[in-house]
């Protein structure tokens, strides 16, 4: 059986963390992991000294870098760009021609959110935000790999390494504190362990191309709190429902960016599961429910 050598970048991250985790699991498979202080993949000497003439024996690059927050790409495009477009190009370039697969990792946020019916992969892509252009422009490089580069396409990600959004809200909900969430943008929130395990089957069977990788099934921010606090006994009450231009947030997010999983479902037996199952999980091995 043929032997895989990978390498992740971003290793230390939400989803990195959880491939790490994964990974130690397949066999045949050894594993590199590098953080963002341990390798910039903007800097080409760095890519260099880590890929270049390794001759084969890195099989497989897993990118899980990137810069994700909204008002940073917002407030700093040049940087936005550097990490999310010029990056990718400089790790896609090196991956062909050393001939190692690339899986690269992207955002529902290069879609517009006009569509009443989730996005396929080949719907036209409109972002709207900066993080959305720099991630689409990202892309467009690992497309021009062929058959070495695969994209995933994902949303509204949680997990047990590092914050998100439905822990904070527990954690007020927890000391009965009122939480206002938003309700007017739908979406396939997406755990990151689900995620992983997907990823590394694309992977490591040399898929290319584009993928939508989320939890099935779609929900509004606050139907997805709803659905937690209903999970942890909370009083459901002190979720306050309001609309996201009530924030007068100065990102523009689309209103729906559901994406639909028929490609990945035609590829796989086992069907990715549903959001509502998939949170249970989360509580559980975040250890706020116990399953006995």
């Amino acid at each position: 059986m043929k032997n895989f050598n990978i390498v992740v970048f971003g290793c230390s991250g939400m989803l990195g963390s959880d491939l790490m985790e994964l990974i130690k699991y397949e066999e045949n498979v050894h594993v590199r992991g590098y953080t963002h202080k341990e390798c910039d993949i903007s800097d080409s000497r760095d890519m260099n000294d880590i890929l270049e003439g390794t001759d084969g024996s890195i099989t497989h690059v897993i990118n899980c870098s990137g810069l994700s927050n909204l008002e940073t790409c917002e407030d700093d495009p040049s940087l936005a760009f550097k990490v999310n477009s010029d990056a990718t190009r400089i790790l896609s370039e090196l991956c062909l021609k050393e001939q190692i697969h690339l899986t690269h990792i992207s955002t529902d946020y290069i879609f517009e959110g006009l569509k009443n019916q989730p996005y396929l992969e080949q719907d036209e892509a409109i972002p709207l935000c900066i993080f959305g252009k720099s991630k689409l422009n990202g892309e467009g490089f690992v497309k021009a790999m062929g058959g070495k580069g695969l994209i995933i396409r994902t949303s509204s990600l949680y997990g047990k390494f590092g914050k998100n959004t439905i822990d904070t809200i527990l954690n007020k909900l927890e000391l009965a504190v009122p939480v206002k969430v938003v309700s007017d943008l739908r979406n396939s929130p997406t755990y990151t362990m689900d995620l992983a395990n997907i990823i590394i089957q694309l992977s490591l069977n040399n898929k290319s191309g584009i993928y939508n990788v989320v939890n099935s099934g779609s929900c509004s921010h606050y139907e997805f709190a709803l659905k937690a606090a209903e999970y942890m006994n909370y009083n459901k009450n002190l979720l306050i429902p309001i609309s996201y231009l009530s924030l007068m947030s100065r990102v523009d997010r689309p209103k729906y960016s559901v994406l639909s999983t028929l490609r990945l479902q035609q590829t796989f037996k086992e069907p990715i599961r549903k959001w509502e199952d998939a949170l249970y999980q989360y509580l559980i091995e975040s250890k706020r429910i116990y399953d006995f």
